[in-house]
């Protein structure tokens, strides 16, 4: 389901590789962001019939069929919203959770569904992901990033179109991937490694042939802008999160917790690439967010 949300021209958007931010979808401008977030101090508790229904829940949500998207009035670009929290210890740590496909530490998020309150979603994808429970601090500013898999798309493109480009730190060159027919061996270098009929003028006639014929038959198909499994960019709102209970049993038990300083935390996360992470848990300690002793009551 595309859910059309307000303040959709205020988009943003930032590469995850903060090496070299990339501006997307028509580098609209920051319009009266606060409008749409609270930069009220205050400690969001929530409702008891809430969370007793999260901890008798013993799976995580799937499925993306109630996803909130917004969609950029300029240029039709889908954009996923998700919800998260930053666990914070009442001795000021920051709690971390290894992700679920790599080997890495992240804070939890995920998709913002339309029966749900932004706060509602970050609670839960908190307890499902990490097994922490707690009372709210006040939405960041949104977070917009371009997801990984859209960037080596875009760069992919630039590389066929102008040749090899840079990206990422500014000194990696992007290149076609190397022919099946070579394989790498001891102390660098390839060898060439037949593995089909002997390349002559003949056949190469004929592949040259039979490539121009695929080529006009079936013409590269572009994914559209609305489809929503094609989705480029994401709009991270990222809460505090004051953690009064730490569970042992949670839906996602398979999942590690590491407990940082947010320095530390900081430093993960810049290594990790994950600047959208990097940049919520810079406004935590800038304005001391970390360091709040909510009422636990």
């Amino acid at each position: 389901e595309v859910v059309r949300t307000d303040n959709e021209d205020s988009l943003v958007v930032h590469s995850e590789d903060e090496h070299n931010p990339q501006p997307a979808v028509a580098t609209a401008t920051n319009v009266n962001v606060a409008a749409a977030t609270s930069h009220s101090s205050s400690v969001l508790p929530l409702s008891r019939d809430f969370t007793d229904k999260l901890v008798k829940g013993n799976s995580s949500r799937q499925g993306r069929s109630l996803q909130r998207w917004l969609v950029h009035s300029q240029t039709e670009e889908l954009v996923r919203q998700v919800a998260g929290t930053v666990p914070i210890t009442r001795d000021g740590r920051i709690v971390l959770v290894s992700a679920s496909r790599k080997s890495e530490w992240i804070l939890p998020k995920g998709g913002w569904d339309a029966d749900e309150t932004r706060e509602e979603c970050a609670a839960r994808e908190t307890y499902e992901e990490a097994g922490l429970l707690g009372r709210l601090g006040a939405c960041l500013d949104p977070i917009d990033y371009e997801t990984s898999k859209a960037k080596k798309r875009r760069l992919s493109m630039m590389s066929g179109e102008g040749g090899g480009v840079s990206g990422g730190t500014g000194t990696e060159e992007f290149r076609p991937p190397q022919h099946k027919r070579f394989k790498k061996v001891e102390g660098g270098g390839s060898t060439y490694s037949p593995t089909g009929p002997e390349l002559t003028e003949d056949t190469a006639a004929k592949s040259r042939a039979k490539k121009s014929s695929e080529s006009s038959s079936s013409p590269t198909k572009v994914p559209s802008k609305s489809d929503p499994k094609n989705y480029s960019y994401v709009r991270l709102l990222l809460f505090p999160l004051y953690v009064s209970e730490v569970k042992n049993v949670w839906p996602e038990k398979g999942r590690l917790r590491k407990l940082v300083d947010i320095d530390e935390a900081i430093k993960i996360m810049e290594k990790e690439d994950r600047g959208y992470f990097k940049r919520g848990l810079e406004v935590i300690k800038d304005q001391g967010l970390h360091l709040l002793k909510p009422d636990s009551k």
